[in-house]
C-alpha cells in the first residue's frame, strides 16, 4: 500500500533496537533502504505518534497507514488521530489472526492484554493533554 515504511520505536534489545532487526527484516524482504526510516527514541504509543508525525511532515507525506497489533488498534487510532489530525491522514489497521475476539478472556495472556489496553485506554483519557 505504499513504498516508503516509517519504523517507530525505541525498544533496545541488548545493542540493537526492535527497530534495527525490523529494518534488517525489510531488507531481505526486498525493501530498498532508501524507502524505509526510522525514529527509534519513542518510548510511549504518544511519542511514537508525535516523533511519528514529525518524520512525515519533513519528508512532505499527507498520510500514513499505522500497523499495530488487534489488541493495540483502538488506543492507536484515538492518539494518532487526535496528533496527526489536520494536517496527516492516518489509517490504522491489524493482522486480524493475531487475536480471537471470542473468548479472549478465557486465555491468560490475552486477558493481560485486553486487561491492560483498557487500563491505558483510560489513563490517556484522564491525562491528555
Amino acid at each position: 500500500f505504499s513504498k516508503k515504511i516509517l519504523l517507530s520505536g525505541g525498544t533496545n534489545l541488548w545493542e540493537e533496537t526492535g527497530i534495527d532487526l525490523m529494518e534488517m527484516y525489510l531488507i531481505k524482504l526486498g525493501v530498498s533502504q532508501e524507502d524505509i526510516f526510522s525514529e527509534k527514541c519513542s518510548e510511549s504509543t504518544v511519542e511514537n505518534a508525535s516523533f511519528s508525525k514529525q518524520l512525515l511532515e519533513e519528508r512532505g507525506l499527507k498520510s500514513a497507514i499505522v500497523v499495530t497489533s488487534p489488541s493495540h488498534t483502538r488506543r492507536v487510532s484515538m492518539i494518532f488521530k487526535k496528533t496527526f489530525s489536520p494536517k496527516l491522514k492516518v489509517l490504522v489497521s491489524s493482522d486480524p489472526s493475531a487475536f480471537q475476539a471470542k473468548g479472549w478472556w478465557r486465555n491468560p495472556r490475552d486477558r493481560r492484554v485486553v486487561i491492560r489496553e483498557c487500563f491505558q485506554i483510560v489513563w490517556y483519557l484522564m491525562f491528555r493533554d
